[in-house]
C-alpha cells in the first residue's frame, strides 16, 4: 500500500483514509491500487472487525481524477464491454464485515459509489453528495 491511502488498526477498528487532500482525494490509478490493497487487508485481517472510511482534508472524495487519464477505474483483462470491473469494494469486492463511511466534505462520483456500498454513513454538516 502506498501513501495515497492510509490504513490504521486501533483495537478492532480499521480506519481507511483517502490521502490526496491537495487533489480533493480524487481517485487516480495509484489511489485505486492503494484503496484495493486497504480493502483486501481489512477483509483478510482477523483482528479488524469494522472499517471506517474517510478522507483527509476538506473532501471525502471528489470522484475520478480526470487529469490522470486511465487508471481511476482500475485495470482488468479484456475490454470494458467484455469483462465488468470488480476491482474494489464499491465495485462488488466481497467484504462481510461492517463498514462505516464518515463523510467530511465533497463526496462525488466514485466517492458516492463507495458510500453506497457501506453499511452505515455518517455525514458532517459540510458533506455534499453528487454525481457530476
Amino acid at each position: 500500500m502506498g501513501d495515497t491511502v492510509l490504513y490504521e488498526l486501533d483495537g478492532h477498528v480499521a480506519t481507511i483514509t483517502y490521502n490526496r487532500p491537495d487533489a480533493l482525494n480524487a481517485i487516480n490509478g495509484e489511489l485505486r491500487a492503494d484503496l484495493n490493497a486497504a480493502w483486501e487487508r481489512f477483509r483478510d485481517e482477523q483482528d479488524a472487525w469494522v472499517a471506517i472510511v474517510t478522507g483527509a482534508g476538506r473532501a471525502f472524495c471528489a470522484g475520478a481524477d480526470l487529469r490522470g487519464g486511465g487508471g481511476a477505474a482500475g485495470t482488468w483483462p479484456g475490454t470494458f464491454w467484455e469483462i465488468p470491473t470488480i476491482n474494489s469494494f464499491e465495485s462488488a469486492m466481497e467484504i462481510w464485515k461492517p463498514t462505516i463511511a464518515a463523510i467530511n466534505g465533497y463526496c462525488l462520483g466514485y466517492g458516492v459509489t463507495l458510500v453506497s456500498a457501506c453499511d452505515f454513513v455518517i455525514a458532517s454538516d459540510r458533506a455534499e453528495f453528487g454525481f457530476p
